[in-house]
């Protein structure tokens, strides 16, 4: 590892103490992906069956925030070219593709640390995207159902088909707004099982920007009524410094 002038500039502002190195062939599942165009693109194309993009974004030599995704280090930083996964999408009337979620250390490092915060059992996720949160829960055997539910009916179709088989897993391709009304209903019917846990993983842009903020408001709201009982996690959000946890442990981090 070659120590550059950057670098001891970064050691002296974080301390080294405070710095994730990256190795040089670090890398999340996602790296083994096909990389192209994912389903067919037309103009009548809604993000429900728009076509979706896997891609290589490259991060180069220097240092990026890890918040709080790896708990004493504050950013880290990479020394040779870092080649990450990135999914895209255009959706309906709009000319350029909007990046939907990367796989970056923070990213990858964050999704653990908040499912980390969920008990096993029934869990319910919002959002599949890459897939990094089920590639992280497909390595805990406490959760006996992991149920995913992704409007975009192509990436449900095929990332699916590049994560690893796993029976305890089901796809739903819905609007998960309008899925939980009728979960809710199933299980007040006993046609399925009360949900223990949810990942929500909707937001795209800044946690900081009030429109954001406000997708996740409305969230745990939703969540909270059709879910009474169950503990949620919402991707990006933090309360007073420790993530924002809903349902029954709402005060707990």
């Amino acid at each position: 590892m070659k120590i550059t002038n950057e670098y001891k500039k970064i050691v002296q502002i974080f301390g080294q103490d405070a710095i994730w190195d990256v190795p040089a062939d670090w890398h999340t599942p996602t790296k083994f992906y096909p990389r192209g165009t994912f389903g067919v693109q037309t103009m009548k194309s809604t993000d429900k069956n728009s076509a979706f993009i896997i891609g290589d974004f490259v991060y180069k030599p220097g240092a990026y925030p890890l918040e709080w995704a790896v708990d004493g280090k504050k950013v880290f930083y990479v020394h040779e070219p870092l080649t990450i996964t990135h999914l895209a999408v255009r959706e309906k009337k709009k000319i350029k593709t909007e990046v939907w979620m990367v796989d970056d250390p923070l990213h990858w490092f964050a999704a653990k640390k908040y499912l980390d915060a969920l008990p096993g059992g029934n869990l319910l996720v919002a959002g599949l995207g890459l897939g990094l949160v089920l590639l992280h829960a497909l390595k805990r055997t406490d959760f006996t159902k992991i149920t995913v539910v992704e409007r975009n009916q192509n990436i449900a179709h095929y990332v699916k088909s590049w994560l690893p088989e796993d029976e305890r897993v089901e796809i739903v391709v819905d609007d998960y707004y309008e899925y939980l009304p009728k979960l809710a209903h199933d299980i007040e019917r006993g046609r399925s099982s009360p949900v223990d846990s949810v990942y929500w993983d909707l937001a795209r842009g800044s946690s900081s920007d009030p429109s954001v903020k406000k997708s996740w408001e409305i969230a745990m709201f939703k969540t909270n009524y059709y879910l009474d009982g169950s503990v949620q996690v919402y991707h990006g959000f933090r309360v007073d410094g420790l993530l924002a946890i809903g349902g029954k442990n709402e005060n707990n981090a």
